[in-house]
């Protein structure tokens, strides 16, 4: 099977249907990633990780319900200028620093 990083997100999205990945497993190979090419580096290109992102892929591994949306389990990348609960919002400003 293809690295998990290199599939595209309608590939990845019907492997996850077919639980042929997990969301667990999917969610962990891009946090890796992030780990080994993002941080080292100083790129800096990702702020902020959901510190429950792993827990959130197990509930939906064993969800019941709702894996024939389009979105389904597929790990996603939120521009800090979007809210999103819990997590901080700056727009890449310090005068933001502390908006959750």
């Amino acid at each position: 099977m293809d690295d998990i990083n290199l599939m595209s997100a309608a590939l990845l999205r019907v492997e996850i249907q077919k639980k042929n990945i997990g969301v667990e497993e999917a969610t962990r190979a891009y946090l890796e990633r992030i780990e080994k090419y993002d941080q080292p580096s100083g790129l800096n290109t990702v702020a902020e990780i959901n510190e429950a992102a792993i827990e959130q892929a197990r509930r939906l591994d064993s969800a019941k319900t709702g894996q024939d949306s389009l979105l389904f389990g597929l790990p996603i990348l939120v521009k800090d200028n979007i809210d999103v609960q819990g997590l901080h919002t700056t727009a890449g400003s310090l005068a933001l620093s502390d908006n959750i």
